[in-house]
Formats: C-alpha cells, structure tokens, sequence
C-alpha cells in the first residue's frame, strides 16, 4: 500500500504534537496580566521552602501584582503612590523592586495568604527606608488580639524614645516584640536594602526575628492569624504602623517556620545573586547545595525540538523516496 506525501506528513506530525502537549502539559501560556516569572539564584532558594504567596515586586507597570509562587495568589497595587521600576536589592538594574510615597497602602492580595489558626508560618522581605516611623514589610490576619502577624522596622515612634530606635517588631495586634537591631551596627533606616524574616513555631509559641542574616533573639507569644488576603507594605489600620514609605523587594510567606539553617540560605542566595548578575542561559549554584539547578521547562523544549527535528529528517527521507527514477521496495 502506498501513501501520499500529505498521509506520511500527517501520520508523523500527529504523534509528535500529541507527544509535546503531553511533555509539557500543553507548554504554557502567559497569562493576561501575570507573565511567567523571573528566576535567578534567590528565587531557586526562596521556591525550595514551598512559599504560600511570593510577589517579586518587579513589575513594570500597576497594577497587577503577581505571585511567583506557583498558587496565583495575585492581587493588586495601589492606583496611586507607587514607582515601578525601582533598583532592586538583588540586581540593581535586571531585577527591580517597588517604590512606595508612604501615603497609600502599597499592595494587597485577591486571595487569602492560606496561612490561618495556630499554625506554623514566616514573613520574608526586603526593604529600604529612611522614613523613621513604625511600619511593616508585610502582614497577615485581622483585628482582633493575636490575630494578626507582621514584621518591619521600627523607629519606636509611639513609645518613650521618641522615635529614635532601630528596631525590627514582630506585631501581632495587642502585642508587639521589639527586637533591637543598633548592637549589630545596623541602621534600618539608612536607606540601603535590609533583609528581614520572621518565622513562628506554633508548637512552643516561638517567635523568631532575623535581620540581615542575623538571629535577632526569640519571642514567646499564643498568635493564630485570622485567614486574611496578604499585605504588602502595610497594616490593617495606623494606630502604630503606618503605610511603608521606601523600597520594598522580593516578599513572601510561608505556611512553615524557615529553620535558621534556611533563612542563612536564602540570604547567602541574595548576596550571590546581588555580586553577579547572570545571563538567561546561566543558572548559578545554589551556596546551600553547591549544585547548579536545572529548569524542567527547557528540558521540555529541547527534547520537543529533538523530536521535530527528527520528523523533518524523516519528511525529507519520504519525499526523496518518492522522486522520479526512484522505486519503493
């Protein structure tokens, strides 16, 4: 039986599209307003711990804010208040952060965090201010005393110092814990980028702070956040923390309490990837593994590519077969 060039094209063809959709679970789409995220050796770290929501805070323009965690939990940026594009804590120039004017509240999820009740959890991000004032990186929860979580730096405005501390608070609504960071020589208001974490074991009701890479101490409180969107760079009200007036960078949480030994990875991730800025076809070693991480997504590709080449081998192979002064055996 012989078939035409039309039937051996389709007969081939078929297979392979069939074989590429089901490779890579029909290859991705960007979505309308959230593109795929970037990645670099910080974002590999920060996506080994399984974060709950990661907003990046590199877009270009408002006002979809976008999670790069894999869960969609997007949200949305103030309409006003709120320069994109800014230098950002890893990479200056290919990796930008958010500016927010202190007057709005910069950014909210459309979903809840997922993080609710006594549970396990850890706020991450980065920021850099020189406004003294009480204000948080971000935060979890609703109103209602140790309903809520939040970390970022404060100035101790509301207390007796007058608004003159370096302080890094743990706020849980009816409670705050003040770890005090000017021992270390640190100024969290000196307008450079600082890298600040609280993690909380519900167990033993621990509470950890860390600044910078640095275990600020522990804190002993009963918080079970209410199930709640995630605030980024804000409160629920402004009794004591107000709107975030700076850069904010790379925010996540986490529905775990990051061991000592993760948070010193990520941060060891951050200074890697802030001294070398990598090409797209480069993925840098990962410091806590000292393995190079692979992409999934390319692998899928290559192997779609090797296969179409091979169709187009064989295409070539029917057509030659078939040309004049040839016969089929």
């Amino acid at each position: 039986m012989k078939l035409s060039f039309r039937a051996c094209a389709i007969a081939i063809v078929a297979p392979i599209a069939a074989f590429a959709g089901a490779l890579s679970g029909g290859l991705p789409t960007a979505a309308a307003t959230c593109p795929p995220p970037t990645s670099d050796v910080y974002a590999q770290a920060v996506l080994a711990d399984a974060p709950a929501a990661y907003y990046r805070l590199d877009e270009s323009s408002g006002q979809a804010l976008c999670d790069a965690s894999g869960h969609s939990v997007n949200g949305t940026y103030s309409g006003t208040g709120i320069t994109y594009g800014q230098p950002g804590a890893l990479h200056p120039t290919t990796d930008p952060a958010i500016a927010a004017s202190g007057s709005v509240n910069p950014a909210t999820s459309t979903g809840n965090s997922g993080i609710a009740g006594s549970t396990d959890f850890t706020l991450e991000g980065w920021f850099q201010t020189t406004t003294k004032q009480d204000q948080v990186v971000v935060s979890i929860g609703q109103s209602g005393t140790q309903n809520m979580a939040g970390v970022g730096p404060w100035s101790n405005a509301s207390g007796p110092t007058g608004g003159t501390g370096d302080l890094i608070t743990f706020d849980t609504f009816g409670g705050s814990f003040k770890f005090d960071v000017s021992g270390l020589g640190i100024n969290v208001f000196d307008g450079a980028w600082h890298y600040t974490v609280l993690t909380f074991a519900a167990g033993t009701g621990t509470a950890t702070a860390y600044l910078d890479g640095h275990n600020l101490g522990t804190a002993t409180v009963a918080d079970h956040p209410v199930a709640s969107p995630v605030r980024v760079g804000y409160w629920i009200d402004t009794v004591f923390n107000q709107p975030f007036a700076g850069g904010l960078d790379e925010v996540a949480v986490y529905p775990s309490a990051l061991t000592n030994a993760r948070v010193s990875a990520h941060y060891a991730a951050a200074l890697q990837a802030a001294a070398t800025s990598p090409s797209p076809t480069t993925l840098p070693t990962l410091p806590h593994t000292g393995k190079v991480p692979t992409d999934p997504a390319a692998g899928s590709v290559a192997a779609v590519l090797f296969v179409l080449m091979a169709a187009v081998g064989v295409l070539a192979a029917t057509r030659a077969l078939r040309a004049p002064g040839r016969k089929n055996s």
